[in-house]
């Protein structure tokens, strides 16, 4: 009987598993990152933060910088574009 095969997926997600401990503190996305987080918990590390719906999302946008004046500027220079684009004003 042969080796199962695994994906390169699978071997990142469990890669990236092994790179957790319990009470990291990490901002995961969804897909693969979210997957690591939860084998992480399942296999080794149990007392990892779990922060799920309302507040990981409250969590992660306070975690953000301010945007600088120029990284302002440039949204709503882009914005008003889209706008004009799509014929809304």
């Amino acid at each position: 009987m042969s080796a199962p095969a695994y994906t390169p997926d699978e071997m990142m997600t469990v890669a990236a598993a092994r790179m957790l401990w319990d009470g990291c503190v990490c901002f995961v996305g969804i897909g693969m990152p979210s997957a690591a987080c939860n084998l992480a918990r399942l296999t080794h590390a149990p007392r990892l933060p779990d922060e799920g719906g309302r507040d990981y999302r409250r969590r992660l946008a306070c975690a953000r910088p301010a945007p600088t004046k120029e990284e302002a500027a440039f949204d709503r220079t882009r914005h008003a574009m889209l706008q004009s684009r799509s014929g809304r004003h």
